[in-house]
Formats: structure tokens, sequence, C-alpha cells
């Protein structure tokens, strides 16, 4: 490529043969233009869901990218807890005002206002489509080393 790169972050993301892996990547690299052959971006996210009620949703891997967008564009830091999918909104901000965990809240991707619908959490969203998520992995292009 004639171009000096350095690998700061790699991620392994792996599921059972009963689910699957979702992507989305966001926005050519700066000075890039895009590539209808290669999934190149400044952001990107990968998502390992399951479907827990089969043929509610006819193409689950939609759902799985919708949700990997959400994670590019909300920066969520953990999945949350397993909880979060049977509660609604409402149930959820009294539990956090309870608790005191209304920045915490804010970084659990079940528990965020889905970014293209909203009025639903992402837990809504998932439910209502039969399909959860395990766990995701978000890059961004040029992003600092964690400490």
């Amino acid at each position: 490529m004639g171009e000096k790169m350095a690998l700061r972050r790699a991620a392994l993301l792996a599921v059972p043969p009963d689910c699957f892996i979702a992507s989305y990547v966001h926005g050519p690299p700066p000075g890039d233009p895009p590539s209808p052959h290669t999934a190149l971006g400044r952001y990107g996210a990968l998502v390992a869901c399951k479907v827990t009620e089969p043929g509610v949703t006819p193409d689950p891997t939609t759902v799985g990218r919708k949700v990997a967008q959400h994670v590019v564009g909300m920066a969520p830091l953990s999945v949350g807890p397993e909880a979060e999918m049977g509660g609604g909104r409402k149930e959820e901000e009294e539990k956090g005002r309870e608790e005191g965990e209304g920045e915490e809240e804010e970084t659990r991707l079940l528990a965020q206002s889905f970014v293209l619908q909203p009025s639903l959490t992402v837990a809504e969203f998932l439910r209502s489509h039969g399909v959860t998520v395990l766990d995701f992995v978000r890059f961004q292009c040029g992003e600092e080393e964690r400490g």
C-alpha cells in the first residue's frame, strides 16, 4: 500500500451456531473516497445477536445492522443487564432514579433511546423483533489507546 500503518486494537467476536454477527460501517476514512467493494469507514461496529423468537422478524440481520448503526452513533460502553430487556422506559427511569444510575444508564446499550426510533429503548426495539444482543465491539479510526 505504500503507507505506514499501525494496528492499535484488535478484537475477536465469536458466536455459537445459533447466533449471528451483524455489522455496520459509517463514513469513509479522511481523504478516502467511498468504495463499493470494501467496507471501510471512520466508525464501525460488530454486534453479536441471537434470535429469541423465531418468525417474529423475517430478517433478523437487518435488526442487527440497525443496532450496530446505533452502537456507532451512540457509543455505548456495555450491553447492560439482561433485566433491561424486560422493562420499559418508564420502569427503567424510575429504577435509575431510585438507584442513582442516570449517568451509567446512558452508557448501557439496552437502556439507551434507540437512535432510529427515539420513542423506544434499544431493549424495546430488540424485544419487538424477537432478537437479543449478546455483545458488541465499536471501532473508530484513530481512536486513542485505552489505559
